[in-house]
């Protein structure tokens, strides 16, 4: 017999209510090599803190979390006060059983001996015997497996449902043949968009679609009377694989692609917590914070001193809360929180032309960095869209002359020698000028043409001088390649064998690394690009939050993708899910608007973020390098439906692990790319 296990997390930008709910099927296919019958058993089992029992209509699921609780508390990125549901359909060939002695249980599925539909023997307090709970398939003589499912969640669902029982029944155990064939028509969408740029494009965007969304906590607040109100939708991301920070700005900048490219909508309910934070009393600083706290999952606010980091995060909320209102048509972003916007293109007005003092999203200081100061004149262009959409004509003609003015002071200062410098006037310098990326997406004409065709050509001219793992992010900085960079690098070129060339060289790295980043959305960088600006519609009249807890619906979701995630026909499945108490996290960040009284909801940082996390990946031209550590995922594989997806993704493992091995042989470690964009 053959045997293929599979874990899908399923994604469905479109559908808030599933997307929200932290469930995935584990499920296994099986199937003759020699077209004979073979007598299959599965068995599964998890090991027992606390632990509970549940059948509810043709679903059973043990339940279990730690003996004492911790709320708000994480332990290695696992909440403290988590509850883990195991699942599955209450099948006549299925028996469950919980034992005191993990040994002892397993002993007698590999012998064959009888399992039980029972609690077994209690398992007592302090027992050092790993006590376990299991399950066992039946599937008895077959050449094939059939089709077995189950499923989980998390805090935006508890608009669709009252009860666990509620989700683990009606909610999803019933529901993986619309979940599986929703994923497989997500994958062929993106797939086929991604395959208009290439396959290796389509490799990346596969893996690292996951490393965002898995990032975000999608809340609503509970009401007194135990309703929820869905009119008040706040997104949290958590910076994982890195620092803990909670909405750091600098790393929503680099995913924002993915974000807009899958559903626009989530964008603005990223983007709000930190817009309503530094409208409240607790926050008094004249430029735009880097996050909301450094201690997620709790949302501290963050209102220390990040003088350093200004000009990097007002251009980029600025820039973001417009991407969000062009790519989905929602003004109420723009409308409701005009003055804090207008007050960080003020900043910008005065200091970005001539950076000094102020640190870039990499950690560079150098006075008149191009590439920041870039930023922050895309940052008054933005705003002078911004006044021109709200009828605020006298500051739409300020913002908009002040960055012509700017932008033709900016190319006589940065161009030099043919090319960008990363310093002004300094002719030896180069880097990755990302930021260009920006006055695409919002498609801006305030950036040259010739810039762009200047940059691809320079760019080309140095292909091949570049390690074959990517052309280095600053001069600077010597040797160090970033992905997320070189993706909106990418995006920005006029020719498209140079464009395929960097994406080249970020998926040479890709398999190599072995840590997530949420960062990695900028993948989906000329992607976003296609999206179509729509008429941006002012804010709505104010109307009744809806307290309704049963069958509520949210508004027209607008944006690139229709719902699911890369998917794998299942022929046997098995669900767990963990059950985070994140309403505590809701409530406490979006129950009442910010003020001095809701500490610790938003008391200071305790630790001032003055220069962003890095790390970094070191390049030599001859190929020799030097890694100081690892950042990111493995490549997931891509194809069709049934046996032929199946059979193409095991073809690309082996070819992903062939190509592994051949670089081992062949060369040192590859450097590591810094997948965090918070890590620059």
């Amino acid at each position: 017999m053959g045997f293929n296990a599979t874990y899908l997390s399923p994604l469905d930008p479109t559908d808030l209510a599933r997307q929200s709910l932290p469930f995935g099927y584990y499920y296994i296919d099986a199937w003759s090599l020699d077209g004979k019958l073979h007598a299959v058993r599965f068995y599964f089992d998890i090991r027992v803190v606390q632990w509970n029992t549940t059948q509810i209509g043709n679903a059973l699921y043990h339940s279990m979390h730690l003996t004492s609780k911790q709320s708000m508390v994480e332990v290695a990125d696992i909440s403290k006060d988590s509850t883990l549901y195991f699942v599955m359909e209450n099948r006549p060939d299925m028996t469950w059983q919980t034992g005191a002695n993990a040994s002892d249980v397993r002993t007698k599925f590999v012998a064959g001996g009888p399992h039980y539909r029972t609690a077994g023997i209690p398992i007592p307090e302090n027992n050092d015997n790993w006590p376990i709970l299991s399950y066992q398939i039946d599937l008895g003589n077959i050449t094939q497996t059939n089709t077995l499912y189950i499923q989980i969640r998390s805090s935006y669902y508890w608009s669709a449902y009252d009860t666990i029982n509620d989700i683990v029944y009606s909610g999803y155990c019933r529901k993986f043949d619309d979940v599986r064939s929703k994923a497989i028509e997500f994958d062929n969408k993106v797939l086929a968009d991604g395959g208009a740029i290439s396959s290796k494009y389509n490799d990346l965007i596969s893996f690292s679609l996951r490393m965002t969304f898995a990032a975000m906590d999608i809340t609503i607040p509970r009401l007194g009377n135990g309703t929820v109100d869905t009119s008040d939708l706040k997104i949290f991301m958590k910076d994982i694989g890195s620092s803990g920070r909670v909405n750091p700005v600098e790393v929503i900048y680099a995913a924002f692609p993915a974000i807009l490219y899958f559903n626009s909508t989530l964008a603005g309910s990223l983007l709000e917590p930190l817009l309503e934070y530094q409208t409240s009393s607790d926050y008094n600083n004249a430029y735009a914070a880097p996050d909301l706290g450094n201690a997620y999952p709790k949302v501290q606010g963050n209102s220390s001193d990040t003088t350093e980091l200004a000009l990097e995060n007002c251009g980029n909320m600025l820039i973001m809360t417009l991407a969000h209102a062009l790519k989905s048509g929602d003004g109420s972003l723009i409308y409701h929180y005009y003055d804090l916007l207008k007050g960080w293109a003020d900043y910008l007005e005065k200091n970005t032309l001539h950076p000094a003092g102020y640190l870039n999203a990499d950690g560079e200081g150098n006075p008149n960095l191009s590439n920041l100061a870039l930023k922050g004149i895309l940052g008054l262009y933005a705003m002078g869209k911004i006044g021109d959409t709200t009828g605020n004509s006298s500051d739409a003609s300020h913002y908009q002359s002040q960055a012509q003015n700017y932008y033709s002071q900016w190319e006589n200062l940065a161009v030099s020698s043919g090319h960008i410098t990363s310093v002004y006037g300094d002719a030896s310098n180069w880097g990755l000028i990302y930021n260009l990326y920006a006055a695409k997406l919002l498609g801006s004409d305030l950036v040259n043409d010739h810039i762009y065709t200047q940059q691809s050509q320079f760019y080309a001219s140095q292909i091949g001088k570049a390690p074959k793992f990517g052309l280095p992010y600053d001069t600077n900085d010597v040797g160090k390649a970033k992905s997320h960079w070189t993706m909106f690098t990418a995006a920005t070129v006029s020719d498209s064998s140079l464009r395929d060339s960097l994406i080249s060289m970020v998926w040479q790295r890709a398999s190599y690394n072995d840590t997530v980043a949420s960062a990695q959305g900028a993948m989906f960088a000329p992607l976003a690009l296609n999206l179509a600006s729509r008429s941006i519609s002012g804010p709505s009249e104010p109307s009744t939050p809806s307290t309704t807890k049963h069958k509520t619906k949210v508004g027209a979701i607008t944006g690139g993708a229709v719902g699911g995630v890369v998917g794998f026909i299942s022929l046997l499945g098995l669900a767990f899910f963990i059950r985070h108490t994140r309403r505590h996290m809701n409530e406490a960040f979006v129950h009442q608007p910010f003020s001095s009284h809701m500490v610790p909801n938003y008391s200071d940082s305790n630790t001032p973020l003055s220069k962003p996390y890095h790390t970094t990946a070191h390049l030599s031209p001859q190929g020799d390098h030097s890694t100081t550590g690892m950042h990111s995922a493995a490549m997931s594989g891509s194809g069709g439906t049934g046996s032929d997806l199946r059979m193409e993704f095991e073809q690309l493992r082996r070819d992903v692990s062939a190509l592994q091995t051949e670089h081992l042989q062949n060369i040192e470690p590859p450097p590591l790319y810094d997948f965090n964009s918070a890590h620059m």
